[in-house]
């Protein structure tokens, strides 16, 4: 799956949800990539740990079991840039595109690939063909989730990688008229007035009605994916 995004959108989080739910419902071994090492490393102390200890007390309080082995000193089962699931086989690889040798040597069922359009060459050569290697012994069990803000068109990994799918935009049904359609920054922008921001709406493709924020919720939870 290619989740090509504008930024801030909460990509990383379905990323974890992805993988912390596989985890728990599918073991498996699994690779999550970002751009660099340190970019992993920055991830895992920001992102990933305070998912991982927030999960930890809802489940307690479900009485459940934790998914992953608590982080212990000298422990190799829950490193910084490894952390092995509490129960059963299966584990989580984090790692950076920019180093060859952390893509190197495993064989992972599910993966992600983070801020794709960032990744540059590494020694071996192209660290996206790399990665999907890592899951191509998988088969069809393997689960790929490449995600990105993408950056120059002509040369963009994660804009490939969706020109290359069924290009599926979120279409929801105009509050007047009823037809599905997806909503385009450029339309706002065309009803922007700078002098008067508070009144920022889109409009219908269709009708020419205006389509403004009190009829988000209502248009999203009749909306759908619509492979172009």
């Amino acid at each position: 799956v290619a989740l090509m995004k504008s930024a801030q959108l909460g990509g990383t989080v379905l990323a974890q949800i992805f993988l912390a739910g596989g985890m728990d419902m599918d073991p498996c071994f699994a690779l999550y990539c970002q751009a660099t090492e340190g970019n992993a490393v920055r991830f895992v102390k920001q992102k990933w740990k305070p998912m991982d200890r927030h999960l930890r007390l809802h489940r307690q309080k479900q009485g459940l079991p934790p998914i992953f082995a608590a982080e212990r000193s000298r422990d190799a089962s829950s490193s910084t840039l490894y952390q092995e699931r509490l129960a059963g086989p299966g584990g989580i690889t984090f790692s950076g595109a920019n180093s060859a040798a952390s893509l190197s040597m495993i064989t992972v069922q599910r993966q992600v690939q983070d801020d794709l359009a960032k990744w540059q060459m590494n020694e071996a050569g192209d660290p996206e063909a790399q990665a999907d290697d890592r899951s191509k012994a998988m088969g069809d069990a393997a689960k790929i989730f490449k995600l990105s803000t993408p950056m120059f068109a002509h040369n963009c990994r994660i804009t490939a990688a969706f020109k290359g799918g069924t290009q599926e935009h979120w279409h929801v049904p105009c509050p007047s008229c009823g037809v599905p359609q997806p909503l385009h920054w450029a339309n706002m922008q065309a009803c922007l007035d700078e002098a008067d921001p508070g009144d920022a709406h889109f409009t219908c493709d269709h009708c020419g009605e205006r389509i403004e924020e009190r009829d988000r919720d209502w248009m999203n939870a009749r909306g759908g994916w619509v492979a172009h």
